[in-house]
């Protein structure tokens, strides 16, 4: 018995679908955190305005593409897949934000916060096989799509395009400083978002369902330096006049505050404070302002770590001196604020003259 004999014919179709997108990057190359940036504290990363932001142009072998203002900007499609006369394709955007991001950079958790203001979104649907096209706006979230009315072709339409993309809004990133950190550098990429373009040519039939993803990241590298902190309540302090005629003693009193700090600091630290003179110190220990006809000091400046009248108690310049002692910790510590009294002390008749 002969067996039947079919031949066999292969048909090579196109693609039924294809897809294309354009991620983007927001770079931070260098964020510092400052003295005032402690454990727990939240601090901007950076803004990005989506309105002036250029993303860089996609383009592919269809008719539409996404250009420099199509942000986060998705093209799909479908061909060859019969959408009959009366059919209405359908075609929206999905944005799946990420509000709290944590990663573990060098062994420390940093959790990203990520606020998402007013985003504006742009709707394309071409039907390429007629020519026709629909455009919408709308806010992100509002939950509308696109469609371009009924096929009209009795023998159906095969190529359909969609594009998505954003227009506008703001993308706020910020930083919850993390405990247990220490001096260094700390590089991070993260995920922020994906918006996503949904395209259906048959709304009956959700199995013909095309997309294309685009993501939005950050990038840059967080420094932390070393972290304690000296501050001074004046910069400069200015005595009155002194007359020649005034008894040797006691001029004038003034006084500095010293405040320091440290932040997340690996190791126990403490605060020496030495004086260094600009100026001769002469014999009697004074910082020397001035000289008497002779050459000899007759005006100078004494210091004490107490509150004093007395220009024969003077500390001694050059010298350090104990403040206070902080140990590790990884959120603030602060030393006392500590004073130092400055003494004008007259002990002569110095030359006419102002000194400094």
């Amino acid at each position: 018995m002969n067996k039947n004999m079919f031949p066999l014919i292969l048909f090579m179709w196109p693609l039924a679908s294809y897809a294309l997108s354009n991620n983007y990057s927001a770079r931070y190359p260098i964020v510092t955190i400052d003295k005032t940036q402690y454990s727990g504290k939240n601090i901007s990363i950076g803004k990005l305005d989506i309105s002036t932001t250029s993303s860089t142009p996609v383009t592919g072998d269809g008719v539409l593409s996404c250009g420099s203002k199509d942000f986060l900007c998705g093209v799909t499609g479908s061909r060859n897949v019969a959408t009959a006369w009366l059919a209405s394709p359908l075609g929206r955007g999905e944005w799946y934000p990420k509000n709290i991001v944590t990663t573990t950079i060098n062994g420390i958790p940093f959790t990203f916060n990520i606020t998402f203001e007013n985003l504006r979104y742009n709707y394309f649907l071409r039907n390429n096989d007629s020519g026709g096209y629909a455009e919408t706006t709308g806010s992100v979230g509002d939950g509308k799509s696109i469609t371009i009315g009924r096929c009209g072709n009795t023998s159906g339409c095969r190529n359909y395009e969609f594009r998505a993309a954003l227009h506008a809004g703001n993308v706020l990133i910020n930083l919850t400083v993390p405990s247990n950190i220490k001096s260094g550098q700390y590089p991070f990429n993260i995920l922020l978002g994906e918006y996503k373009t949904v395209f259906t040519p048959r709304q009956s039939s959700p199995s013909y369902v095309h997309s294309a993803t685009a993501q939005l990241y950050a990038t840059g590298t967080i420094v932390l330096p070393e972290r304690c902190f000296l501050e001074l309540s004046d910069n400069n302090i200015t005595f009155q006049k002194v007359a020649s005629g005034d008894e040797n003693d006691v001029q004038d009193k003034k006084n500095i505050t010293i405040k320091s700090h440290c932040i997340g600091i690996d190791k126990p630290v403490e605060l020496n404070v030495k004086l260094v003179p600009n100026s001769i110190v002469d014999t009697g220990g004074y910082l020397n302002l001035a000289n008497n006809s002779q050459g000899t000091g007759a005006l100078g400046v004494a210091y004490s770590w107490k509150d004093i009248n007395d220009c024969n108690s003077n500390e001694d310049f050059n010298k350090n001196y104990l403040i206070g002692k902080v140990s590790a910790t990884t959120g603030r510590s602060n030393f006392p604020d500590t004073k130092i009294y400055f003494l004008l002390c007259k002990y002569g008749i110095p030359k006419q003259g102002t000194y400094s």
